[in-house]
């Protein structure tokens, strides 16, 4: 077989006794198994030396034991210790072995080349490690912790194994303070290409702005530095007669608005096949995004107010007046099987961001998803985001009565983002047992090997991060019961007011098998904390871990 260098992201076999450079030096014994984030599967193998250099490689075959080796002709260039991380103890139910232990592996590959990342399976628990960063002043990379933040659950080992996981993917996959354009798929797959969608600011900040202020910043900082082609998306938008999925009018003349596109570039310019740029929720989904960020004093409120005043015109260029409020036409909803009116998610995103009453379809029982919904099935969860994340106080006063009617219609190939949300807020209506086998079902059928995740139940390719993230969501602000608003939560066990106004509250809900959940550290207004969570009681405890 000829290799090539996507065969050379599948594994690798390593024997790791030493580092190249001054200071301690990182030590192991034992050859193991590293298999490469990016796919699940591993048909090939290969040896590094201590050095770093890639020396041999050879067909292992499904589970086979004693592979022919072949030799590669060519190391892999300047490839050098950089971290060396537990993760967790291996479930042999999973893969190959009985017992043993999962590691992470950062290699690192040239001043300006990115990480390299791996997972180790160790089986048989050959390996030992002692471990200290060789490098002066490594530290400052994580932004002072070299540590993903730790998710403790007492009494559930293998969900805890599951969470921290999608945490460490998360966190070591985002670079701190600097515009990071994540894509679903981050860099693990050429899926979309890395461009980015609301992913990054409704599915994935969330999950990090609790815990890694730093890495959230870099999300919102990168739609800050797109935000001057958002403008110049508007303009050519309003002066090419303002199009929508059914057709144009006449140019608005309205000033100061910015479009975020749908599929975003690195030009930062629409680059959406077809109806799917009319997914007009993105620009209002920026602005949320970023006015959470302000609440919790990760950007300056002044950030976030000029990209909500901007969403603001653009969505009064984008509606038309009427007596029951203004509407928006032929739009495509986040179920994305429908493009037609007034879209429930949309209109309250456009009504947010301007202050203007626009019209929310509905009918005798609850909101709806869109104008004319029949309430049958969606491609994945629309409706349900009126009452998280928006919390519209209309919405979660209805949220019983529209779960049970929108909760079990998302179609069985949609994509692994709408489960974690149903189990979100059943947990807040307090139906813990319910939201717990929601969420199990929520990453089960789609995860894959060495704990990543695809998009699509019958999919393999991975790692989806962004439903990794809507899982973490579930678990803190779901099960744990984190609210940010600009008031407490009624019956909170916990709550503080942040520097923003906002507030933070916590009221658990916690599944039966979850005995407490600690979380270190958590980050308020530039403050560690330690927050421990029982069903009766939380533990707020300021200081590093």
């Amino acid at each position: 077989m000829k290799l090539t260098s996507s065969v050379v992201t599948l594994a690798l076999i390593a024997v790791l006794v030493g580092c190249r450079g001054s200071g301690p030096k990182p030590s192991a014994s034992g050859a193991v198994a590293l298999n490469y984030t990016l796919l699940e599967t591993a048909d090939w193998a290969y040896r590094i030396d201590e050095d770093g250099k890639l020396v041999s490689a050879y067909h292992r075959g499904d589970f086979d034991d004693s592979p022919e080796e072949k030799m590669v002709p060519s190391p892999v260039d300047n490839l050098t210790y950089e971290k060396f991380n537990l993760l967790s103890p291996y479930n042999p139910s999973e893969g190959r072995g009985s017992s043993g232990t999962m590691w992470e592996l950062l290699l690192h590959r040239g001043e300006n080349r990115p990480r390299l990342r791996y997972l180790v399976d160790d089986p048989s628990g050959q390996l030992k490690v002692s471990i200290e960063d060789p490098r002066p002043n490594a530290g400052n990379l994580y932004n002072g912790s070299r540590e993903a933040p730790r998710i403790e659950i007492k009494s559930s080992f293998y969900d805890e194994v599951e969470i921290q996981g999608w945490m460490n993917r998360l966190w070591y996959g985002i670079p701190p303070n600097e515009p990071a354009p994540v894509g679903p798929y981050n860099l693990s797959n050429t899926i979309y290409n890395g461009h980015v969608f609301w992913d990054a600011d409704v599915w994935m900040m969330p999950a990090l702005a609790l815990f890694a202020p730093d890495r959230a910043r870099s999300i919102l900082l990168y739609r800050q530095e797109k935000q001057a082609q958002a403008a110049k998306n508007f303009v050519e938008w309003d002066q090419a007669g303002r199009p929508n999925a059914k057709g144009q009018s006449k140019p608005s003349g309205i000033k100061g608005g910015l479009k975020f596109p749908w599929e975003s570039a690195k030009t930062g310019k629409e680059v959406a096949p077809a109806t799917s740029r009319y997914e007009d929720h993105i620009t209002g989904s920026v602005a949320w995004s970023q006015n959470y960020g302000a609440m919790l004093g990760i950007i300056p409120k002044g950030r976030a107010e000029a990209i909500k005043k901007g969403a603001a015109a653009f969505y009064m260029a984008r509606s038309e007046p009427s007596p029951e409020g203004r509407h928006i036409r032929a739009v495509m909803s986040p179920d994305e099987n429908h493009i037609g009116d007034d879209d429930l998610y949309t209109n309250l995103l456009a009504q947010w961001c301007t202050g203007e009453k626009f019209y929310l379809p509905k009918d005798s029982k609850s909101l709806l998803t869109y104008e004319g919904d029949p309430v049958r099935s969606y491609k994945q969860a629309a409706a349900v985001l009126a009452i998280y994340p928006l919390q519209d106080p209309v919405a979660v006063s209805q949220a019983r009565v529209m779960m049970e009617r929108f909760g079990d219609k998302t179609i069985p190939n949609g994509p692994a983002m709408s489960g974690s949300i149903h189990a979100l807020i059943w947990a807040r209506l307090g139906e813990t047992e319910r939201a717990y086998a929601t969420w199990q079902d929520s990453w089960q059928p789609y995860k894959r090997g060495n704990g990543l995740m695809a998009e699509k139940r019958h999919k393999p390719e991975t790692n989806f991060l962004t439903g990794q993230a809507g899982c973490l969501q579930t678990v803190l602000y779901g099960f744990c019961g984190f609210v940010v608003d600009w008031k407490p939560q009624p019956g909170a066990l916990w709550s503080k007011q942040l520097k923003s106004g906002a507030w933070i509250s916590i009221k658990p809900h916690l599944p039966a098998k979850w005995k407490s959940v600690t979380l270190n550290p958590v980050v308020l207004d530039g403050v560690r904390y330690k927050v421990e969570i029982s069903p009766s009681q939380v533990n707020v405890t300021q200081g590093d871990r």
